[in-house]
């Protein structure tokens, strides 16, 4: 069977490893979470073309991506372009029809502040998403 978690100094030599590669591990998923979710906004879009960091960073849902994806052996929220990818969720991004219809915005509106899209999209059922947001990228 398996071993038991060691005692005393061992121990703490084992939490540390442990801790350490749990952060690597969590930070590549939330780097996928986010490039998927990038990858969603550029079909939402029709081409706008938004890094992952900056998905992570204007997140409305949750700042895990912010506290916890590693940017260059640090958290998002340390990176020194931190503020300035913040400042790109403010900007306005135009939707194509799908979207619109996808995400029941209603009729004359054809563009959202790309934090707004962010917020919608991870709230909307993918089950109801057009074809084009269900395929690989």
């Amino acid at each position: 069977m398996g071993q038991d978690i060691p005692a005393g100094e061992e121990a703490l030599e084992w939490r540390n490893k442990f801790n350490e590669l749990y952060e690597v591990a969590h930070s590549k998923a939330l780097d996928r979470e986010y490039n998927f979710l990038a990858d969603q906004v550029n079909k939402a879009t029709g081409g706008a073309s938004v890094p992952a960091e900056v998905i992570a960073a204007i997140d409305p849902t949750r700042a895990e991506g912010r506290n916890y994806m590693q940017i260059d052996g640090k958290p998002l929220k340390e990176h020194p372009d931190f503020e300035d990818f913040r400042q790109e969720g403010a900007k306005p991004v135009q939707l194509n029809e799908e979207t619109r219809e996808w995400l029941k915005l209603g009729d004359g509106v054809d563009s959202v502040i790309l934090q707004d899209l962010v917020k919608l999209m991870k709230q909307a059922p993918l089950s109801s998403a057009p074809e084009q947001f269900k395929s690989k990228p």
